[in-house]
Protein backbone atom coordinates (compact mmCIF):
# COMPACT_ATOMS: atom_id res chain seq x y z
CA UNK A 1 0.00 0.00 0.00
CA UNK A 2 3.08 2.25 -0.03
CA UNK A 3 2.07 3.78 -3.33
CA UNK A 4 -1.16 4.87 -1.72
CA UNK A 5 0.61 7.58 0.26
CA UNK A 6 1.69 9.32 -2.91
CA UNK A 7 -1.84 9.12 -4.19
CA UNK A 8 -3.29 10.80 -1.10
CA UNK A 9 -2.45 14.05 -2.85
CA UNK A 10 -5.17 13.25 -5.35
CA UNK A 11 -7.73 13.75 -2.61
CA UNK A 12 -6.73 17.34 -1.88
CA UNK A 13 -4.56 20.07 -3.27
CA UNK A 14 -1.17 20.81 -1.79
CA UNK A 15 1.51 18.61 -0.32
CA UNK A 16 0.97 15.28 1.29
CA UNK A 17 2.88 12.82 3.33
CA UNK A 18 3.51 10.85 6.48
CA UNK A 19 5.54 11.85 9.51
CA UNK A 20 3.17 13.95 11.57
CA UNK A 21 0.44 11.40 12.24
CA UNK A 22 0.59 8.59 14.78
CA UNK A 23 -1.96 5.80 15.13
CA UNK A 24 -2.48 3.62 18.18
CA UNK A 25 -5.20 1.68 19.94
CA UNK A 26 -6.98 3.01 23.02
CA UNK A 27 -7.41 0.87 26.15
CA UNK A 28 -10.86 -0.18 24.92
CA UNK A 29 -9.60 -1.14 21.44
CA UNK A 30 -10.59 1.95 19.44
CA UNK A 31 -8.30 3.47 16.81
CA UNK A 32 -6.75 6.75 17.97
CA UNK A 33 -5.28 9.18 15.43
CA UNK A 34 -2.79 11.69 16.83
CA UNK A 35 -1.38 14.84 15.28
CA UNK A 36 2.08 14.39 16.79
CA UNK A 37 3.56 17.87 16.34
CA UNK A 38 3.31 20.71 18.84
CA UNK A 39 2.10 23.59 16.70
CA UNK A 40 -1.64 24.18 16.76
CA UNK A 41 -3.11 22.55 13.67
CA UNK A 42 -5.96 23.84 11.53
CA UNK A 43 -7.60 20.47 10.83
CA UNK A 44 -10.62 20.34 8.53
CA UNK A 45 -11.00 16.55 8.06
CA UNK A 46 -9.98 13.29 9.73
CA UNK A 47 -10.62 9.95 8.07
CA UNK A 48 -9.67 6.30 7.95
CA UNK A 49 -9.58 4.88 4.44
CA UNK A 50 -9.13 1.31 3.24
CA UNK A 51 -7.89 -0.09 -0.02
CA UNK A 52 -9.98 -1.39 -2.88
CA UNK A 53 -7.03 -3.43 -4.12
CA UNK A 54 -5.42 -1.04 -6.59
CA UNK A 55 -2.36 1.13 -5.95
CA UNK A 56 -4.15 4.48 -6.05
CA UNK A 57 -5.81 5.91 -2.96
CA UNK A 58 -8.85 7.79 -4.24
CA UNK A 59 -12.58 8.26 -3.78
CA UNK A 60 -13.20 4.66 -4.89
CA UNK A 61 -11.49 3.30 -1.76
CA UNK A 62 -13.74 2.38 1.17
CA UNK A 63 -14.14 4.89 3.99
CA UNK A 64 -14.14 3.43 7.50
CA UNK A 65 -14.68 6.77 9.20
CA UNK A 66 -14.75 10.43 8.26
CA UNK A 67 -15.36 13.62 10.21
CA UNK A 68 -15.34 17.09 8.65
CA UNK A 69 -14.95 20.37 10.52
CA UNK A 70 -16.79 23.39 9.02
CA UNK A 71 -14.35 25.59 10.97
CA UNK A 72 -10.79 24.27 11.45
CA UNK A 73 -10.14 22.57 14.77
CA UNK A 74 -7.00 22.67 16.87
CA UNK A 75 -7.69 19.26 18.37
CA UNK A 76 -4.73 16.90 18.14
CA UNK A 77 -6.29 13.55 19.09
CA UNK A 78 -9.22 11.76 17.48
CA UNK A 79 -10.81 8.44 18.41
CA UNK A 80 -12.47 6.72 15.47
CA UNK A 81 -16.19 6.44 16.12
CA UNK A 82 -16.28 9.42 18.49
CA UNK A 83 -17.34 12.70 16.94
CA UNK A 84 -15.15 15.51 18.28
CA UNK A 85 -16.59 18.89 19.31
CA UNK A 86 -17.77 20.89 16.28
CA UNK A 87 -17.12 17.90 14.02
CA UNK A 88 -19.66 16.57 11.54
CA UNK A 89 -19.55 12.82 11.01
CA UNK A 90 -19.79 12.13 7.28
CA UNK A 91 -19.05 8.40 7.48
CA UNK A 92 -19.91 6.57 10.71
CA UNK A 93 -17.17 4.27 12.05
CA UNK A 94 -17.20 0.71 10.83
CA UNK A 95 -14.74 -1.69 12.38
CA UNK A 96 -12.14 -3.05 9.94
CA UNK A 97 -10.71 -6.54 9.95
CA UNK A 98 -7.52 -7.03 11.95
CA UNK A 99 -5.43 -7.35 8.75
CA UNK A 100 -7.12 -4.68 6.62
CA UNK A 101 -4.68 -2.17 5.12
CA UNK A 102 -5.73 1.29 6.24
CA UNK A 103 -4.56 4.88 6.02
CA UNK A 104 -5.35 7.52 8.63
CA UNK A 105 -5.54 10.85 6.78
CA UNK A 106 -5.67 14.27 8.39
CA UNK A 107 -6.47 17.25 6.16
CA UNK A 108 -5.29 20.71 7.15
CA UNK A 109 -6.24 24.18 6.02
CA UNK A 110 -3.23 26.11 4.80
CA UNK A 111 -2.95 29.76 3.86
CA UNK A 112 -3.69 29.10 0.18
CA UNK A 113 -4.71 25.44 -0.05
CA UNK A 114 -5.45 22.31 1.91
CA UNK A 115 -2.86 19.61 2.50
CA UNK A 116 -2.73 16.20 4.15
CA UNK A 117 -0.55 14.05 6.37
CA UNK A 118 -1.16 10.35 6.75
CA UNK A 119 -0.08 7.12 8.39
CA UNK A 120 -0.53 3.65 6.93
CA UNK A 121 -1.40 0.89 9.36
CA UNK A 122 -2.95 -2.52 9.83
CA UNK A 123 -5.10 -2.85 12.98
CA UNK A 124 -3.08 -5.81 14.25
CA UNK A 125 0.05 -3.59 14.20
CA UNK A 126 -1.38 -1.28 16.86
CA UNK A 127 -2.50 -4.02 19.26
CA UNK A 128 -0.80 -4.37 22.65
CA UNK A 129 0.10 -0.70 22.96
CA UNK A 130 2.13 -0.41 19.78
CA UNK A 131 2.11 2.85 17.82
CA UNK A 132 2.55 3.43 14.09
CA UNK A 133 4.54 6.62 13.56
CA UNK A 134 6.95 7.81 10.87
CA UNK A 135 6.79 4.59 8.81
CA UNK A 136 7.50 2.33 11.80
CA UNK A 137 5.63 0.20 14.30
CA UNK A 138 6.95 1.31 17.68
CA UNK A 139 6.66 0.30 21.29
CA UNK A 140 5.00 2.90 23.54
CA UNK A 141 8.42 3.62 25.05
CA UNK A 142 10.06 4.17 21.66
CA UNK A 143 7.21 6.41 20.53
CA UNK A 144 7.56 8.50 23.70
CA UNK A 145 11.25 9.02 22.84
CA UNK A 146 10.67 10.12 19.23
CA UNK A 147 7.29 11.88 19.37
CA UNK A 148 7.84 15.58 18.67
CA UNK A 149 5.08 16.55 21.08
CA UNK A 150 3.85 14.28 23.92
Amino acid sequence: MGAALTAVALLTTGCSGPGRIAVRQTADGAVEIIYAYCETPAIVRVEVVGSNGDTVLDEADPRYWRVDFPEPTGERRFVAGTVPPRGQEVTPWRRPGSEDELVAIVTFEGEKETYTHSAEFVPSQIANGRVVFDYKVRSPEDYAKVAPCP
